[in-house]
């Protein structure tokens, strides 16, 4: 009876700790196909990209014209010191 008892166990445990993913929102256990559990969480997660993306596109922009309003000061500068 012993010999049954830990192969039961195993059999348990493997069935319970069987492969899943977790919803890259929430965290909930799902299948392994599955990213998320829910179109809320699919929605959620969507949305929460397109602002990043709007943010990161902004951040960029922000960083070009700053590099350029800097060329442009050199340059004045550069003409009044020698002009």
């Amino acid at each position: 009876m012993s010999d049954q008892e830990p192969k039961h166990k195993k059999q348990k445990w493997i069935k319970r700790w069987e492969p899943h993913k977790h919803c890259s929102v929430c965290g909930i256990a799902t299948d392994m196909g599955k990213e998320f559990c829910s179109n809320k969480c699919s929605g959620e997660y969507f949305d929460w990209k397109k602002g990043k993306e709007k943010k990161e596109k902004r951040t960029w922009i922000l960083m070009i014209v700053f590099i350029v309003v800097m060329v442009v000061i050199l340059i004045v500068m550069n003409m009044l010191t020698f002009g």
